[in-house]
């Protein structure tokens, strides 16, 4: 306030000079002198306005309120939640060369990634996402081993957080299979007999009564081999089990069994080798069921420690409620299958091997 009193007196006697100095030299100056004065005098007002006016406009820029934005808003990290892990259900290859995966729903999840390596404690990267919870991988190569893992990601980032990897699984790549041959003893033949299969890349190598010692010393052995199959369907045992066996006798028909399978195995690593259970009997004297299913017992649980062979159960879909062979399935002796028996069979062995 004592600036502002200070230039309104200033501009009172400027006005009080430059009314005097008119009047003298209206008097006593020539005209042009009087204006180059009066012109001075005026450049002094316009000088002293300017300034007044700028000092005016900055005091009041500098008393008026400062404005600021304000600050982001910083979630409350407490709050945030963390998405369920997933657990992943199914994890097979089929026969068409993928991998298929498939795990449980996680709620407020946006889309879930999947994460692939060569090795258990290797390197993954994620090689896909999708909002559902599964997802088939066909990107694999040929007998290649391939680990998965899976993690949730939320939909709404403000309230949850990403979920923690889900359990590592892994399957192998499977090659689609051309060459297939099925093995076996009389019951064996009937495939082809009733026309069940066809082509000339399905092979069979199988002959009536033939026993497991006896088909790994013989010709069919051999020319097995040389055929060197993608996938070998195997099903022995049955003209070995007359009687009542017991473990010992067992054992002497697994034995040559297993040599069979390990000289395939050897012959290709990658040969895919379906065992399948000797099948149910009706009304026989010769083979009970009894024993055929203390054979099955030890042969599937010989096929499940090793990784290569895979077990296929007949007995669950081709016995009655008493456990014999169902009628319509006995092709008249109660041990061989009729036509029906063939195509029930084929039918849930190509279900079997869509996937595992």
């Amino acid at each position: 306030m004592k600036k502002f009193r200070t230039r309104l007196l200033t501009y009172i006697l400027l006005g009080s000079a430059y009314v005097l100095i008119q009047n003298v030299t209206a008097y006593t100056m020539p005209v042009h002198a009087s204006q180059v004065v009066t012109s001075h005098i005026q450049s002094s007002v316009n000088h002293m306005e300017a300034t007044a006016s700028s000092t005016a406009t900055a005091q009041s820029a500098a008393e008026a309120p400062a404005i600021t934005s304000p600050d982001p808003i910083v979630p409350d990290m407490s709050d945030i939640q963390t998405l369920t892990t997933p657990q992943i259900s199914k994890c097979t290859a089929t026969f068409s060369s993928t991998i298929r995966l498939a795990w449980n729903k996680i709620p407020h999840t946006g889309k879930y990634e999947i994460y692939r390596a060569k090795s258990r404690k290797g390197e993954y990267k994620c090689i896909a996402h999708t909002r559902k919870p599964r997802y088939t991988d066909k990107t694999g190569k040929v007998f290649t081993t391939y680990y998965y893992k899976v993690k949730a990601v939320p939909d709404d980032s403000q309230t949850y957080s990403d979920s923690r990897y889900s359990k590592v699984v892994s399957a192998t790549v499977r090659k689609n299979a051309k060459k297939i041959a099925y093995v076996g003893d009389s019951i064996m033949t009937g495939f082809r007999n009733y026309g069940v299969i066809k082509g000339k890349n399905n092979r069979e190598f199988a002959k009536i009564g033939i026993h497991t010692y006896n088909f790994y010393t013989s010709d069919y052995m051999k020319n097995l081999l040389q055929y060197n199959p993608d996938r070998m369907i195997i099903m022995l045992g049955m003209n070995s089990l007359g009687g009542n066996p017991g473990k010992t006798q067992i054992d002497s028909i697994l034995n040559p069994y297993k040599k069979i399978l390990n000289a395939c195995h050897k012959k290709n690593p990658n040969m895919e080798i379906i065992v399948m259970g000797v099948s149910p009997t009706r009304n026989s004297s010769e083979v009970n069921n009894t024993a055929i299913r203390r054979f099955n017992k030890y042969l599937k649980k010989y096929a499940k420690t090793k990784t290569y062979i895979h077990y296929f159960d007949t007995v669950s879909f081709l016995s009655d409620q008493s456990g014999s062979l169902k009628a319509s399935y006995s092709g008249g002796d109660g041990i061989h299958w009729s036509k029906a028996g063939y195509e029930v069979t084929y039918k849930k062995l190509q279900s079997f091997l869509k996937e595992w």
